[in-house]
């Protein structure tokens, strides 16, 4: 198979150049078979095959009307269709130089704003600082080849008003709204070659971020380490589900991978590539740059890596109980790379001293997907073991409706998942804080409303019986 030893030797003697083979050589641990590969195609910009670009992946973006921020790939084949494409269709095509333009669509009078691109590692953001200010609204972003016809995926830039007070959700994709196995080699390999229509939503995330972004649209972002090979995918499994999102942050693994090389080794890549911390920390941090300085957040991840370290960090940040320098300190132990360390800090300075003066919300959930993770060491983080209990929580600070918590109830449907399954998970958030006895009884039938008052033992409710998934079918 191609994220097999043989296989990614063949392609590299293709492929030809000794900075490709470097990628084979780096490990023999389990994650050598996949990212061996990914660390070998990541590092062959500049080989010998160059084909000219065809067709264009541009991405969502968010920001505010001065500024604009707007990134895309090259590609020199065209992808499958939305429903079969696959992260490996992704994987092995990449990095092709060309040239174009991206247009923003003006609708009020101003045009076509022309930004032009020129690449020779296949990938390209244009930073631009606007004299005169798009007004708030999503505008169509194209783009036009320099020469040749080209294919293109368009996409949109959301512009939020610079006076926006409202809060954005920032959402984590696997095991907090997939459900992804990568524990070993084996299973991700298998990720490669996932469509859409193979992942599997939790079982009522879809209903929760519709009724998140609701009638008045709140700004929806994810952030994943997955690598960015996986956007096509992902971004057809949430049209799938109807989940309207404004950005998509992927983990660059081929800027990660060169960076390395270019201090003429292969050491410490893997760890880099599976270090989370940092790389979400420092996106968060680029990311409240670009939003409008009084935006609050709602940050939704798990238990299974790191995410309730960084949104904590993050929120400690923002409301000045965590000074920059100690959080280098912290990053150094961690083992993250100095020069990296040294561009968080400075990064984090800035958002300190620009928000000094605010106190913006930072609502974090984090579900946990097993009981060996962490509970209760951050009284600011409120812990949930499934879609349900995101409902409750979330209308309990009026972030959604009690109509979108009951189509979350109504999602997850009957069997063991049924009335009692949700009564006894309803009275764990009540006992738990997670939400009121005010507020619960406003959203409960009558019926899951005598469970919860007799239930006693939910110790236990999360555990389907033997041989059913969480959606109460047969495995």
């Amino acid at each position: 198979m191609p994220g097999s030893k043989d296989a990614s030797s063949r392609w590299l003697q293709s492929k030809g150049g000794d900075v490709c083979g470097a990628g084979l050589r780096f490990g023999r641990s389990r994650w050598s078979g996949l990212w061996a590969l990914v660390l070998a195609m990541s590092a062959c910009a500049g080989g010998p095959l160059r084909a000219v670009p065809e067709y264009v992946l541009l991405h969502h973006d968010i920001g505010v009307g001065s500024q604009v921020t707007l990134c895309g790939e090259l590609l020199d084949d065209p992808l499958p269709p939305p429903s079969l494409v696959t992260p490996m269709d992704r994987l092995f095509d990449d990095e092709e130089d060309g040239e174009g333009l991206i247009l923003v669509e003006n609708g009020d009078g101003g045009g076509v704003l022309r930004f032009p691109v020129s690449t020779e590692d296949g990938r390209f953001c244009v930073q631009e600082t606007l004299t005169r200010p798009l007004e708030p609204g999503t505008y169509p972003v194209l783009w036009q080849a320099t020469r040749g016809r080209q294919g293109f995926s368009p996409a949109r830039l959301r512009v939020l008003p610079l006076d926006y007070r409202g809060r954005v959700v920032i959402s984590d994709i696997d095991l907090t709204y997939l459900q992804t196995d990568f524990e070993t080699a084996a299973s991700m390999a298998r990720l490669l070659r996932e469509t859409a229509g193979d992942k599997r939503p939790f079982v009522g995330m879809p209903e929760v971020y519709r009724g998140l972004t609701g009638k008045d649209g709140t700004p929806l972002i994810f952030m994943s380490g997955s690598p960015g090979f996986f956007r096509p995918t992902l971004e057809a499994r949430l049209s799938m589900d109807g989940i309207r999102h404004d950005a998509l942050l992927l983990k660059p693994f081929g800027a990660i991978v060169k960076r390395r090389l270019k201090r003429g080794s292969v050491r410490g890549v893997v760890s880099a590539l599976k270090e989370q911390v940092a790389y979400k920390l420092e996106r968060l941090i680029a990311l409240d740059r670009r939003l409008p300085q009084r935006a609050g957040y709602v940050l939704l991840g798990d238990n299974s890596e790191s995410d309730f370290v960084v949104y904590a960090v993050f929120r400690d940040l923002l409301h000045g109980r965590l000074a920059p320098e100690v959080l280098g300190e912290r990053l150094a132990v961690r083992g993250v790379d100095q020069a990296d360390v040294a561009r968080i800090v400075s990064a984090a300075a800035e958002m300190v001293s620009r928000k000094a003066s605010l106190a913006v919300p930072v609502d974090i959930f984090i579900r946990r997907v097993s009981l060996d993770g962490p509970s209760g060491m951050d009284p600011g983080i409120r812990w949930h073991f499934d879609s349900y209990q995101l409902a409750l929580g979330l209308f309990e600070l009026s972030l959604i409706s009690g109509e979108d918590v009951r189509r979350v109830a109504d999602a997850l449907g009957t069997g063991w998942t049924g009335d009692q399954a949700r009564a006894r998970s309803a009275r764990w958030a009540l006992e738990h804080g997670l939400i009121s006895r005010e507020r619960l009884y406003r959203v409960v039938t009558e019926t899951e409303l005598g469970a919860i008052d007799a239930c006693q033992d939910w110790d236990t409710w999360f555990d389907a019986p033997s041989g059913l998934s969480e959606s109460g079918e047969p495995h």
